[in-house]
């Protein structure tokens, strides 16, 4: 089975980030962003990034409706509802047709909703599936797991 990678924007350079992709066979990037832009990094705004990838032919694909962190909407509520669920499943088959990153915008996916809400409820839900965060030096972070105390760690549950 392959992993579905997850991976941060940050402030890389266009070419940093499509070099990070290539390197773990990324084939198709999930915009899981609420908000497709970024004001600190303009290129990572939803139609240059779109375009970009698309010369890199790398497929680009908005989920934030469904799967973004949308602020202050408590996560447990998020993922009751059917759009996330059914965008959790699309996600999972779209990983195993092609090789997939969901992509948010901060670099350590221990502070992001890619790993807090989405990674968690992948895992829990599907426990066949790997995830691995693919970080700034290029390294494959294989996710670790969530303990079961993650109310005790103010991870949001």
């Amino acid at each position: 089975m392959r992993p579905l990678y997850t991976i941060g924007h940050s402030r890389h350079s266009m070419e940093q980030f499509v070099e990070l992709l290539r390197q773990h066979g990324v084939a198709r990037v999930v915009d899981v962003r609420s908000f497709p832009s970024s004001r600190l990094a303009p290129q990572f705004n939803r139609p240059q990034l779109e375009a970009a990838l698309g010369a890199a032919g790398i497929a680009y694909e908005w989920r934030g409706a469904e799967l973004g962190g949308r602020g202050r909407e408590a996560y447990d509520v998020i993922r009751r509802k059917p759009g996330f669920q059914q965008a959790v499943r699309e996600l999972i088959v779209g990983s195993q047709e092609q090789a997939t990153a969901m992509m948010c915008a901060e670099e350590d996916p221990f502070t992001c909703h890619r790993r807090i809400l989405i990674t968690r409820s992948l895992l829990e839900d599907f426990s066949f599936l790997a995830v691995e965060h693919i970080r700034k030096d290029g390294q494959a972070q294989p996710e670790p797991g969530f303990p079961d105390s993650a109310v005790q760690l103010g991870l949001g549950f």
